[in-house]
């Protein structure tokens, strides 16, 4: 074996078609699947967050799928570890770690060995950052950082504004910027990322959501609520803001279906900076022919074997 842990990943925007990938990839080969899905963790959100099901999961081994509570600490640096635990615990017993989802701080975290910062979140400053960008807009919040943080404010996406608060966070709290990532190529990873025309994918994201809905999405929001605050940060997962609009009258049930299609439709757009189609780590694969899968994953586990 090479001094490098295997991996084959199934990465990318949702609504790809990456848990379907999963279980025809793992009708054929012998894997467990490492979920890189951050909203996947949580126990008793498994509709809204499209986790797999029990069926699904009893067909192949999935970690890190609604194992924690949703009030539960849980953040990158845990899930690095973890997840490198893992990894490392199933080629020692030779099976093969498939990564599968859409997280793209989780997947390249773990993949290039980032350094996380051990700063403990600020939900007072959090707060207040989210009122200015939402009373000013992205823009001025990121402004904020470039005049704060101008070399963390260079690789970070200005339309991702979770991670610009984080970066302000970290500033403000620590008084050091984020550390500037290095990119390590600490595994023996193969990528593979499922592409549709953009037209296609706004359908698969419509009747995603609907699907969603459809399958008691509301009544799993109206039971998270009855144990948990409202406030919590995992209620900021696409669809729970919507829904539980919804549950207090403040918007009517089509408006919030319709919200949720467009909250998913402007993250995918947030996902292809994370994942880009120039990235030569990635093997992008048409989405409507998944058997090229195979021939890919045959391919990789013939280069593994040859390299042991």
């Amino acid at each position: 074996m090479q001094n490098k842990d295997f991996l084959i990943g199934i990465i990318g925007p949702t609504a790809t078609g990456k848990t379907d990938a999963a279980l025809m990839i793992a009708q054929h080969y012998n894997v467990e699947i490492v979920s890189a899905d951050s909203s996947q963790t949580r126990i008793g959100m498994e509709i809204g967050t499209a986790a797999p099901s029990i069926e699904q999961k009893s067909f192949v081994r999935h970690h890190f799928v609604n194992f924690i509570k949703p009030d539960s600490d849980w953040n990158i640096k845990k899930y690095v570890e973890l997840a490198g635990n893992k990894i490392k615990h199933l080629n020692e017993r030779n099976r093969i770690p498939l990564l599968v989802g859409g997280s793209g701080l989780y997947i390249w975290s773990l993949l290039e060995g980032r350094s996380i910062p051990e700063v403990k979140p600020n939900l007072i400053l959090r707060r207040e950052l989210e009122v200015v960008a939402e009373t000013n807009g992205h823009e001025y919040l990121f402004n904020l950082l470039q005049n704060e943080d101008p070399v963390s404010a260079q690789r970070i996406d200005p339309f991702n504004i979770r991670r610009v608060i984080r970066a302000l966070e970290i500033i403000r709290t620590t008084g050091n910027p984020v550390q500037p990532i290095e990119y390590k190529d600490i595994y023996n990873a193969h990528l593979l990322a499922l592409e549709w025309p953009e037209a296609v994918l706004s359908e698969r994201i419509e009747t995603r959501v609907n699907d969603m809905f459809q399958n008691g999405f509301i009544d799993e929001v109206k039971s998270l609520l009855l144990k948990y605050s409202p406030t919590l940060e995992v209620f900021k997962s696409i669809g729970y803001q919507e829904a539980i609009a919804y549950i207090n009258n403040e918007i009517t049930l089509d408006k919030s279906i319709e919200m949720t299609i467009q909250s998913t439709k402007r993250f995918t757009k947030v996902q292809n900076r994370w994942f880009k189609k120039n990235d030569s780590r990635i093997n992008w694969i048409p989405g409507h022919n998944k058997d090229i899968l195979l021939e890919h994953i045959d391919r990789f586990i013939a280069q593994e074997k040859n390299n042991e």
